[in-house]
C-alpha cells in the first residue's frame, strides 16, 4: 500500500513539473520578434563594420603610409 502511494506521487509530480517547465520556456510573440529584430540588428551592424573596416580604413590607411614615406 505504501509503495503504491508514493510510486502514485512521484508520477504526478513529475507530470506536473515537466508542464511547468515545458511553459515556463514559452515567449510571447511580442518577444519573439524582438528578439529576432535584435538578432537582425546585431548581424547588420557586424556586416557593417567588417565592411567599413575593409573598404573604408585599409585603404585610407595605405594612402596615409605612401604619403608619409
Amino acid at each position: 500500500m505504501i509503495w503504491d502511494m508514493t510510486s502514485y506521487q512521484n508520477r504526478g509530480s513529475g507530470r506536473r513539473m515537466a508542464k511547468f517547465i515545458h511553459r515556463a520556456t514559452q515567449f510571447s510573440l511580442q518577444t519573439k520578434v524582438f528578439l529576432m529584430f535584435l538578432a537582425l540588428l546585431l548581424f547588420v551592424l557586424g556586416c557593417f563594420i567588417v565592411y567599413v573596416n575593409i573598404v573604408v580604413i585599409r585603404p585610407s590607411s595605405r594612402k596615409r603610409n605612401r604619403i608619409h614615406s
